[in-house]
């Protein structure tokens, strides 16, 4: 065969942006096939049509589509299914174009959730207003259970919620009698909730360490002529989060 008007893989190479290696491994798995293999020299020889066939494969991987599946489009390395594999490639864009439209609101989630956070001092005691709470709960016998107890409950539950679900440890006190719960937040569009908090204006108290065993202590002037509140403490997302040291946020709701 003339090697006229065809292309060495060097030359291909260059045309496509892929890198020879490359080239050589779509033929090694079938997807391409040279047009020529010089039986001197074992050159491999390409013709045009093969660089619009690299540039499928370019697409379809920049669609992260496996080269592993590309084989069911590519025949005998001299045809393309063409129709087939781009009907393929909208389904899989779509469901990627979904999952970067989730992650995208994961993150101004997080970043909502930060900016909340921030913006009162760690250590003093603060206010803030906090709407109607959904929460699934467990009672606890310690409270230095809770954290294991909420991961577990954490595990059972659906998420539709427009912020970071709130989790923690809940003390409900009625009279003298104290309750001590995990508690995970849980959709307000989701019917199963063992407890609804309503909204209102707590009493807040940010630390670096767990300080529900002194909610009685820290909101004293708050605590001292009532005999039922609800408190709850969990670890907040701020800018920097270090694993061995999570910031809580403990709060009394009178």
């Amino acid at each position: 065969m003339m090697k006229n008007n065809l292309l060495t893989i060097g030359e291909i190479a260059k045309l496509t942006g892929v890198s020879v290696q490359a080239i050589r491994h779509y033929e090694k798995i079938e997807l391409i096939k040279p047009t020529y293999v010089d039986p001197d020299t074992s050159y491999r020889y390409y013709s045009l049509p093969h660089v619009e066939m690299i540039d499928y494969i370019i697409l379809a991987l920049n669609f992260n589509i496996p080269l592993k599946t590309l084989r069911d489009y590519f025949k005998e390395g001299q045809m393309v299914e063409l129709a087939l594999l781009v009907e393929y490639a909208k389904k899989h864009a779509q469901e990627k174009i979904e999952q970067l439209q989730a992650g995208f609101q994961a993150l101004q989630t997080i970043e909502k959730a930060i900016q909340k956070h921030e913006q009162f001092p760690v250590g003093e005691r603060y206010e803030r207003v906090i709407t109607s709470q959904k929460f699934i709960t467990k009672p606890l016998e310690n409270v230095n259970d809770g954290k294991y107890e909420c991961l577990k409950l954490y595990q059972t539950i659906d998420y539709d919620i427009e912020e970071t679900p709130d989790f923690g440890v809940l003390l409900k006190k009625t009279n003298e009698r104290i309750e001590k719960f995990a508690v995970v937040e849980t959709s307000k569009h989701l019917p199963s909730a063992d407890l609804i908090v309503p909204k209102g204006k707590w009493k807040c108290y940010k630390s670096f360490e767990s300080s529900i065993h002194r909610v009685e202590e820290i909101f004293a002037d708050d605590l001292c002529l009532v005999d039922a509140f609800i408190a709850i403490e969990s670890e907040i997302i701020t800018s920097k989060v270090h694993v061995e040291r999570p910031l809580f946020e403990l709060r009394v709701l009178i």
